[in-house]
């Protein structure tokens, strides 16, 4: 016991500093996990927006050397893949945008009549 309270004294602790108690990473509020949420749908948006056009294009472009086609139609049909795939990978993120928004107005929107249901059972 004796040893401890001279140990404390050397490293200036005192018996009434407590260390502060760390969050458990599970705690984090809800805002901090959708923002996370978000961050992580916008780097695999960005990542498939920068790798799948050049993905379209260079297999479209062997695919149809394979078949046959050679010179501007090869490099015409290559170049529309990879604009199809640029499109597509658009759109599906101004969808997933719209489903998000839609999912948080139905959460107010069940909030108020939550509200709306507990100020009328008060009454």
């Amino acid at each position: 016991m004796d040893s401890e309270l001279r140990r404390r004294d050397l490293l200036g602790a005192s018996d009434s500093m407590e260390v502060p108690a760390q969050p458990h990473p599970a705690s984090c509020s809800s805002g901090t996990m959708e923002t996370a949420k978000t961050l992580a749908y916008f780097l695999l948006y960005s990542i498939a927006m920068f790798t799948l056009p050049f993905v379209a294009y260079v297999g479209t472009k062997y695919g149809l050397k394979y078949f046959g086609v050679e010179g501007f139609a090869n490099t015409a049909w290559s170049v529309l893949a990879a604009v199809v795939v640029v499109n597509t990978i658009i759109m599906l993120y101004a969808c997933k945008g719209y489903q998000e928004e839609m999912e948080s107005a139905q959460e107010e929107s069940e909030q108020q009549q939550r509200k709306t249901d507990h100020n009328l059972k008060a009454d």
